[in-house]
């Protein structure tokens, strides 16, 4: 009998003995036999380690299948968010609708390629390139336990990616027409609806009967998309915020904010992808152009790359960074692709008016483009759509085996000069009409390292360059290192690289990152980051440093415990506050926080979860702290067709710089990370419902009261009263 043949007899023996016994003592005792068996015939590695893992790992995936709640996604989510400085809530709406949808119609592993594991944003490239060098070395995979045997993916990968698996998935994109894909489609509507409880200053009353905000208080949301596998997507999404108009002046269409998209992937062997409508596009690791997620400082230390999908539908709300107009990407042979957008989208700015040299006429400009979609006073509504932006783009691509090359570029231009404030810390910005740049992107695998990067230059002829590599050092050690240099004179619109400034200009740095895993309950993720700014900056009038430290150790008890205890301390050189002289000096301001989590499983279905926090900011002599306590209850009982979660969370906090941002479960595709500071308490309640088919029904109250204030906000937010408190609910209807 041949090798391949014994190879396929022993596979299919040992798939029909899991299938059949239960018994854990009688597995093992048949799987030692089995394996000495298997090692004196065959003294071959690969199909030992295959059957080896293959029944050391059935009972391990087998529970994680069961488990697959989202609580790793969860955990996932806010270590993106836990060190950001935004407040208010954040519309995730492209992610976890992708999530949910693949847990509906999970990847086939033996089937992938790479761009589809990359969609998931759950994995580094060092864990994708070593997904196909396994598939490649040992063939199909001959069950979803198989996973487990992949080098560079520990537990924490499998519990978090294993929902979005499997080897049942028989679709097939490519051999079915785009009527088929249409006619056979899955359909999803969300209508979405929230109100604040306290009025605000800006829908009140004043002597004259007026009111700073239009509309009113209602939050109203709608979603129809509708979609094949990974292969077809199109439909429309609305929203009116609060304070916005509805069906009057200035929206007398409805909602006042709309978005159209048609997307196909895969329509035949050359056009991999086209898209009509709105769509996001992303580039290299952002040093001209991204969109999405993921790529910067978190507890994920390793996850430090941006993904290299190039085009994606676009069906969030978040009215900036997008494009709208048609794009498409074509394949030359195997190994080629090109994609080229253009794009014509009115933009929210402010406006402003500057005389000629003779002051014969005057000449419109715009200071700043606007990125919060809020359009409820007056002011807000002059600066809706005031200018338009033209861009075209294109990136041609070479991608072979563990190898790949991309030359990109983008123009864009403004029907009005952009002509920011006359300030020294704007001197090198960008100021006129056009801008253009180009940049070289690469990635490659060799062995356990995966190397990237990329280089950028503006058309002043300045550079941006940021370079990286992921390496496993062993199964039980991951190290991430990433070095960027970024001009204070390079130049550009919508970058997004892994940076400490949030844009590739004005920053020299280095990141170290590394886990190690000593042992299978325990987990220490640690990064160090240091930079330095060449320039000037916002606060900050001399050239400056900082430095970020972060720490984690983990603990955890399958299906029963996990706990961690991290500390994060950043220091930023900035503006000394207490010097009143007329030259500003720069002193550290050092912002520190000590956290401990438990999250326990209390029964099935019903987990705990318990956070300590203690923040401090400290600087010059000046110091302020924190204290932050919360309890989660999460239920899902099984075979229930409800489930709610809850929190009661006690604050309290010196003044805003000592302040918490702690991630809250809100409804499905809605997040929230609100800031907590001053001394209260902050509650939230969500309630779900899926006991009629194809409808899940849910709502949610929340609340924040102060015990140290009597007014809440500034402006036109200003609440009069220690509470503000929120309605929110929401229906899903798939068919």
């Amino acid at each position: 009998m041949s090798y391949g043949n014994w190879e396929m007899y022993l596979r299919t023996k040992l798939m029909i003995l899991l299938l059949t016994i239960n018994f854990q003592s009688v597995l093992i005792a048949l799987f030692s036999i089995i394996y000495t068996l298997t090692s004196l015939v065959f003294d071959i590695y690969m199909i030992r380690s295959r059957i080896f893992n293959l029944l050391l790992g059935v009972f391990l995936v087998t529970q994680l299948q069961a488990q697959s709640d989202t609580t790793y996604l969860t955990d996932y989510l806010e270590s993106y968010l836990e060190g950001g400085d935004s407040d208010g809530s954040f519309d995730f709406n492209t992610l976890f609708e992708d999530l949910a949808y693949y847990r509906k119609n999970p990847i086939d592993i033996n089937k992938c390629q790479a761009e589809e594991l990359e969609i998931l944003g759950l994995l580094t490239d060092l864990q994708i390139q070593s997904f196909f060098s396994y598939r490649t070395y040992a063939g199909k995979f001959i069950a979803i336990q198989e996973i487990q045997a992949i080098p560079n993916w520990d537990l924490k990968t499998i519990r978090t990616v294993i929902p979005f698996l499997d080897l049942r998935n028989t679709a097939s994109g490519e051999n079915i027409s785009l009527g088929q894909r249409i006619k056979n489609s899955d359909h999803e509507i969300f209508l979405r609806w929230s109100r604040e409880i306290q009025d605000k200053k800006g829908f009140i009353e004043d002597d004259d009967g007026e009111r700073k905000y239009l509309g009113s208080k209602d939050q109203i949301y709608v979603r129809y998309r509708m979609r094949f596998d990974r292969f077809w997507s199109a439909g429309f999404t609305a929203e009116k915020d609060a304070g916005e108009t509805f069906f009057k002046d200035p929206n007398k269409a409805g909602f006042d904010y709309y978005s159209v998209h048609a997307f196909a992937r895969n329509l035949n062997p050359w056009l991999k992808a086209v898209a009509l409508g709105d769509y996001s596009v992303s580039m290299g690791q952002g040093l001209i152009l991204h969109s999405g997620f993921g790529g910067g400082k978190s507890s994920l230390v390793t996850q430090i790359k941006k993904n290299g999908i190039l085009l994606r539908p676009y069906t969030s709300v978040s009215e900036s960074n997008y494009r709208r107009g048609a794009a498409a990407e074509l394949a030359f042979g195997n190994n080629w692709t090109l994609m080229a957008f253009g794009s014509y989208l009115s933009r929210d700015a402010n406006l402003s008016q500057i005389d000629t040299l003779f002051g014969e006429d005057e000449i419109q400009t715009f200071s700043s483009l606007q990125t919060s979609g809020l359009h409820r006073t007056e002011s807000e509504i002059a600066d809706k759509h005031a200018i338009k932006q033209t861009s075209i783009g294109t990136t041609l691509r070479y991608r072979k085996d563990a190898l790949q090359v991309s030359v990109n570029g983008v123009y864009d231009h403004f029907d009005k000069p952009l002509l920011k404030d006359q300030q020294l810390y704007n001197q090198f910005q960008f100021n006129g009409n056009t801008l253009a740049a180009g940049s070289i992107d690469y990635s490659y695998g060799w062995r356990n390292i995966h190397f990237f990067g990329e280089t950028a230059m503006s058309d002043n002829k300045k550079m941006a360059t940021l370079n990286g590599a992921i390496i496993a050092v062993d199964r039980k050690v991951d190290v991430a290192l990433v070095y960027r240099n970024f001009s204070a004179k390079y130049q550009s619109i919508l970058s997004n690289p892994f940076s400490e400034g949030g844009s590739a200009s004005n920053e020299e740095g280095i990141y170290a990152g590394i886990v190690v895993r000593p042992s299978r309950p325990w987990e220490i993720n640690v990064f160090y980051d240091q930079w330095r700014h060449p320039w000037l900056k916002y606060q900050v009038d001399a050239p400056s440093q900082g430095r970020e430290i972060f720490c984690r150790t983990s603990f955890s008890i399958r299906r029963k415990l996990t706990t961690y205890l991290q500390y994060r301390i950043e220091t930023k050189d900035k503006n000394d506050p207490f010097n009143d002289g007329p030259i500003a000096s720069l002193i550290p301001h050092t912002r520190q926080y000590i956290r401990w989590q438990m999250n326990y499983t209390l029964m099935p279905g019903i987990e705990l979860r318990t956070r300590i926090e203690h923040s401090q900011y400290k600087t010059g002599e000046s110091k302020s702290s924190g204290w932050l306590i919360y309890q989660d209850l999460v239920a899902k009982p099984l075979g229930k067709r409800y489930s709610m979660s809850t929190r009661v969370a006690l604050f309290d906090t010196e003044d805003y710089n000592s302040r918490f941002y702690t991630f809250e479960n809100d409804l499905i595709n809605d997040y929230s990370v609100p800031a907590l500071y001053g001394k209260g308490v902050r509650f939230y309640l969500n309630l779900r419902y899926q006991g009629i088919r194809n409808l899940s029904i849910e709502a949610r109250y929340s609340l924040t009261r102060f015990s140290n204030q009597e007014e809440i906000g500034s402006g036109n937010d200003l609440i009069a009263g220690p509470l503000r408190s929120e309605l929110k609910a929401q229906m899903i209807y798939r068919f």
